[in-house]
């Protein structure tokens, strides 16, 4: 069987995106419009031109959400209460793991309410623990991963509720918080899973209404639009002010309830209809929307498919399609196809039939944004022909890019079962087992690593049995290379070398390659890095996997690591090295082909070459660079939020506090860049600005304060703010990776009261625990070489002009 489809866009994280763009009060009657606003010609002959509401039209009215409490309530009989089974995940990374669990569970698994109400319940619980204290948009994250635990199935019937009465609560909650903020986005998510779950509550319906009647109240102003913004036309499209719309299909992504869907089918057909004008916000809503859908998905018919099929009803679908009047060619297509196989009266579809829906689910799946209702479609397609295994394929593929890496494997092992000469399922199956020991990997399972490893090696066997010329080749050599970091990261550095010597043995490879350059570079072995890390670039400048940026992008990077070791045999002679990567990146920048994520991450390189050149103005200006990037960066790739550590800290270790600072607080607002990272990032700081005879920022010792929990990092945030003493941290720290990050806090301690023998001693225990990926091994080395500073060492060219930045492509 051939693969149905290439690789898909990858998802964006849509909470990252949640703005608070338009404020409300349920208390304040809405200001007039300041005058004499500079407008954009361009945005208003768009809105006038196009047909929508000028300034001063009046937009129609829709009908009343919410009509007067009725005197005969409708019966409510809440589902039964479901006991917790299990125990309660104490951190988000159990909670992680256990909700990865429960994608690898059988549909009709006894087990698996009760493991996912424990999940409920610890999500719940954190959201609550989050807004007290204070840190709202994490409590919306929290929020938002309990409601996608839910069943489309077990929402549809209004008079029978979840009996959830902790996230009932958690949702009262947030309507508060994002209500005082004047956030009516969250504030809608929370509302409607108020009456969800409380259909009788009258109060939740009447707060919802006064957002909607102040929603419309100021959509008749288009220089609301605008106001106090100073964003330009591009930047409005690319992140429209929030709608009623908006604001209903967000909390419809997560909580897919009749309640919302009835809301959103009205809209739909009043716009198709030509019911109401757009106004501004819904225009620019709307052009957006057009804009970053492929084809004509964004289409009315495209945009009730997509509400009925997220939740298995597509003969509703189809019903909803026809009330539009005269459809257009594409979405009469959608139409016929609908007819043809989901909402087919048939009971049993021909394999046709049933391959044209998967063909209609992987044309939505194009859109990042529909990939749920895609996954949900070919799950619909696999429960009504078991034994179809395009099916399974799809349902495993979407799963994969979703990053739901226990219901992908289960989908590939059922498409195996289904199809074991299918040699594209084996390898596909494969590559996700080594994805999910990637995962243990990540999160230091160290104990795991090596029985995930002897299930992949044995699957492989079982492979070759199938397939007689199979050469597991790659995928074996990065499980390989995968079980060598995770004893890398935990500085058991020879058992990590012989896992990566074993990985090259079986297939030449960068990642393994470049791993033990980086080892043989931090141990000192310069030559030998040198070597390696040559190798690295050959091998990957010949794999065919990847792209020329891409291979541009590894061998500058390659290129930074090579004048490192280089610099350790001869003072300055990495300098040839780094002007080659240098001129490498700039070449990548100029392109203007970089992703965001990669385009800051070259300004941090091009920010550490141009430093370690002598180039202080042109270093500073590139991570400033990177710094404007970040926030971008951090939409497209969650694991962008890294950088600012990054930065950080190799700023700290030069002393150049004020740059460091101004990252450091644009860091502090990042919603991708954790907790613990963020800790170290503060306690870098106040150590270099107490040591520089600074005044603490008091951002970051508000920080320090503010972290609660029994983990490490915390641990390192109470001694920090004072709370914890010397003795008391090192009792805390119960591994070498912890004693290691102990040690090193405690030396710049010592470096503050002036002990500079006491920091030596402890830098040289940080650099003895082998810990050779840990920020604080690398602050240790540089500073038993060449000192702690408290301010640059390198001075500005001030008479010279920094040489502008390559210039971008538009």
């Amino acid at each position: 069987m051939q693969p149905l489809f290439g690789r898909l866009e990858k998802e964006r994280s849509r909470l990252a995106k949640v703005r608070m763009r338009t404020r409300f009060s349920l208390r304040t009657p809405r200001g007039s419009a300041h005058r004499n606003e500079r407008w954009s010609w361009v945005l208003w002959l768009g809105l006038v031109g196009c047909g929508h509401a000028s300034q001063t039209a009046k937009v129609s009215q829709p009908t009343p959400v919410v009509s007067s409490p009725a005197t005969n309530k409708p019966t409510v009989l809440p589902q039964p209460p479901i006991a917790v089974q299990g125990s309660i995940p104490s951190s988000e990374e159990e909670a992680e793991r256990v909700r990865q669990q429960l994608d690898t569970l059988a549909e009709g698994d006894p087990t698996r309410l009760g493991r996912r109400q424990a999940l409920i319940e610890y999500y719940c619980a954190a959201t609550q623990e989050a807004l007290r204290r204070e840190h709202a948009e994490d409590a919306f994250r929290f929020f938002s991963r309990t409601l996608t635990l839910f069943d489309a199935e077990e929402l549809q019937d209004p008079s029978r509720p979840p009996t959830q009465p902790a996230l009932l609560a958690a949702a009262q909650h947030i309507d508060r918080a994002f209500s005082r903020r004047g956030s009516h986005p969250e504030a809608v998510a929370a509302l409607m899973v108020q009456q969800t779950l409380d259909p009788n509550a009258e109060k939740p319906a009447q707060r919802y209404q006064q957002i909607v009647d102040w929603l419309h109240g100021t959509a008749d102003s288009a220089q609301n639009t605008l106001r106090g913004r100073g964003r330009s036309l591009a930047q409005l499209i690319s992140d429209p002010p929030a709608t009623l719309s908006s604001d209903l299909e967000l909390a419809y992504r997560l909580w897919p309830v009749p309640l919302i869907r009835k809301q959103l089918v009205d809209i739909y057909l009043r716009e198709a209809q030509g019911g109401e004008l757009l106004s501004p916000r819904d225009f620019l809503q709307s052009l957006s929307q057009t804009m970053r859908r492929k084809g004509m998905t964004g289409a009315t018919a495209f945009r009730l498919a997509r509400l009925y099929l997220r939740v298995s009803q597509p003969k509703e679908a189809l019903a909803a399609i026809e009330k539009i009047g005269k459809l257009s060619s594409e979405e009469s297509k959608l139409a016929d196809l609908l007819r043809l196989t989901l909402a087919s009266g048939d009971d049993q579809l021909s394999d046709e039939q049933l391959m044209a829906a998967v063909k209609l689910a992987l044309g939505l799946a194009q859109n990042a944004d529909d990939i749920d209702v895609s996954l949900q479609v070919c799950r619909d397609v696999a429960k009504r022909a078991k034994d179809f295994v395009p099916a399974s394929v799809c349902i495993g593929e979407l799963a994969a890019v979703q990053e739901r890496k226990g219901l992908a494997i289960r989908a590939f092992e059922r498409a195996k079962a289904l199809a074991p000469t299918d040699r594209m399922v084996w390898e596909k199956l494969g590559l996700l087992y080594v994805e999910r020991l990637s995962d243990l990997v990540t999160e230091e399972r160290t104990a795991e690593m090596e029985g995930a490893l002897a299930e992949i090696e044995a699957y492989y066997v079982r492979m070759k049995q199938q397939f007689p010329d199979t050469k597991p080749g790659l995928s074996m050599a990065l499980a390989l290379a995968e079980v060598g970091r995770g004893y890398f990261n935990i500085g058991a550095i020879p058992e990590a070398t012989r896992y990566l010597t074993r990985s090259v043995s079986v297939q030449d490879n960068a990642q393994a390659l470049e791993l033990l350059g980086l080892s043989q570079l931090r141990k000192g072995d310069a030559a030998q890095a040198v070597t390696t890390l040559e190798r690295a670039r050959v091998v990957h400048s010949a794999a065919a996997q990847y792209d020329p940026l891409s291979k541009a992008f590894f061998s500058a990077r390659i290129g930074r690591l090579m004048a490192d070791a280089q610099d350790l045999q001869k003072e300055g002679a990495g300098a040839e090295q780094r002007r080659s990567s240098l001129r490498a990146y700039d070449q990548l920048l100029g392109s203007g082909k970089l992703p965001p994520e990669r385009r800051a991450e070259a300004e941090i390189e091009r920010g550490r070459l141009y430093y370690l050149l002598g180039e202080r103005d042109q270093a500073l200006l590139a991570f400033r660079l990177a710094a404007d990037q970040l926030p971008s960066a951090e939409e497209s790739n969650k694991n962008a939020g890294a950088l600012y550590a990054d930065a950080i800290a190799f700023l700290v270790q030069r002393g150049e506090l004020d740059l460091a600072l101004d990252i450091y607080h644009r860091a502090l607002s990042s919603q991708q860049l954790g907790e613990p990272l963020k800790v170290y990032c503060s306690l870098w700081l106040l150590d270099l600005q107490a040591r520089a005879g600074q005044v603490p920022d008091p951002l970051a010792t508000a920080f320090l304060q503010s972290v609660q929990g029994g983990k490490w990092h915390a641990d390192l945030a109470r001694y920090g703010s004072g709370k914890l003493t010397d003795a008391e941290l090192v009792r805390h720290a119960d591994t070498p990776g912890k004693q290691a990050e102990a040690n090193f806090y405690l030396a710049q301690a010592a470096l503050r009261r002036g002990d500079r023998n006491q920091a030596s001693e402890l830098w040289r225990k940080v650099v003895q625990s082998n810990m050779l990926g840990f920020f604080e091994y690398e602050m240790s080395s540089l500073y038993l070489r060449q000192g702690a500073p408290s301010q640059p060492q390198i001075r500005s060219k001030a008479p010279a002009t920094p040489t502008t930045a390559p210039r971008r492509a538009k």
